[in-house]
């Protein structure tokens, strides 16, 4: 009885931890050791130091309004960019990977059942909360072909207004040098190069001026918008505010 007694009373000391009634009848490093965790969601901060260009569009769109209380963040839509190991049953580890050791993070394929988790039309939701008939909506076209995912809504306030109106017929026949990348009807089949089809008339002359002043950066686009005049680039943005997003 002798050693079983003294059997349990070193087990006890043994798989008890250190913190037990320190600060009561709990574990009393728990959070501590919780706080300390490596973060598996990193924050936008985290993303801006290699895709500052996308970090300063989501900046100045509707997904970044912390004055309304509405933040989507990075991770909303690509996943956690921290990682973390399995813990054992009685250690604490937190040395899992981190992006972009682990490799890219995921980019949504199917955008439409992504974006209508917050946008999809249904009773209760915040009007401030931009909202559409999914099935009705585009003919259920994955969002990304009208809107740039990182700034979906263009800020009309953000655009010049002193564009003047551009002769359409003009842009439709100086348009044949953007088909390539953009689509015939401004509707890019590639994702990596965006439709221009309906997007405001200030924002395109705004963003070819923008490539020619060097505010913009693309060795191609630089090329192509380097001989237009302000006429030419005002009957380009013409020509592709007025073609439908089909």
């Amino acid at each position: 009885m002798v050693a079983f007694g003294a059997a349990a009373y070193a087990a006890k000391v043994f798989f008890t931890d250190p913190s037990f009634y320190a600060y009561g009848p709990y574990r009393g490093d728990s959070v501590a050791e919780i706080a300390s965790d490596k973060p598996l969601y990193k924050g936008p901060d985290y993303c801006e130091t290699c895709h500052a260009e996308r970090y300063a569009q989501w900046s100045k769109s509707g997904h970044y309004r912390p004055e309304a209380g509405k933040v989507v963040m990075c991770e909303t839509c690509h996943g956690p960019a921290g990682g973390r190991d399995k813990r054992g049953l009685f250690d604490h580890v937190a040395s899992g990977v981190d992006h972009p050791a682990s490799g890219k993070l995921p980019v949504p394929a199917d955008t439409v059942k992504l974006c209508s988790l917050c946008h999809e039309k249904m009773p209760g939701r915040p009007a401030i909360q931009r909202q559409i008939e999914v099935n009705a909506h585009a003919g259920g076209q994955a969002c990304t072909v009208c809107h740039n995912a990182h700034s979906p809504k263009i800020a009309v306030a953000a655009v010049s207004k002193s564009a003047k109106p551009g002769d359409v017929a003009a842009g439709k026949q100086k348009a044949a040098r953007c088909a390539g990348c953009h689509g015939a009807d401004g509707v890019s089949g590639n994702p990596a190069w965006p439709s221009l089809a309906g997007l405001q008339e200030a924002y395109l002359v705004n963003a070819l001026k923008a490539y020619q002043t060097g505010a913009r950066q693309d060795p191609m686009m630089a090329g192509l918008v380097k001989g237009l005049s302000d006429a030419d680039i005002e009957q380009l943005a013409a020509y592709y505010a007025g073609l439908k997003c089909k």
